[in-house]
């Protein structure tokens, strides 16, 4: 949330400055459009990833990649 939300902001206002030619816009103008994107990828990618350990998918894809897999379904 942090790096999208605040420093994606921050680092797209000169860009923005430019391509829109809006002068007077402080990079605190972008804050809220880039946290609530944040907050919304991360919730359908929380409730994406849940679905898949609850189906045993992500255990599968994990082992297909060769990277450490994880199977708790207390917490589903």
């Amino acid at each position: 949330m942090v790096g999208t939300g605040i420093i994606g902001a921050i680092v797209s206002y000169p860009v923005m400055t430019l391509l829109w030619g809006k002068e007077g816009l402080t990079w605190l103008f972008y804050v809220p459009s880039f946290v609530a994107g944040t907050l919304i990828g991360g919730s359908i990618a929380y409730v994406f990833l849940k679905k898949l350990s609850s189906t045993g998918l992500l255990k599968k894809c994990q082992i297909m990649l060769q990277s450490p897999a994880y199977d708790d379904r207390s917490s589903a």
